[in-house]
């Protein structure tokens, strides 16, 4: 994902995060906390990240 020209991170269908992999890193946002957990930077989710994706998985899909 660090070479595309533009990332979207949607927070229960909408849009709340938009731009290149190192604009997203600088906005310390949904996109920077997953990024830090994957390349192994921290191991826990801040609490709000983690209550947020709780609360979209009982969001039932749009997309069928």
């Amino acid at each position: 994902m660090q070479n595309v020209d533009r990332i979207f991170i949607l927070d229960n269908g909408e849009i709340v995060e938009r731009g290149t992999h190192d604009d997203l890193l600088a906005q310390d946002g949904l996109y920077a906390n997953l990024w830090s957990v994957q390349v192994g930077e921290i191991e826990d989710l801040p609490e709000a990240f983690v209550h947020r994706t709780r609360r979209s998985e009982n969001v039932p899909s749009e997309i069928d």
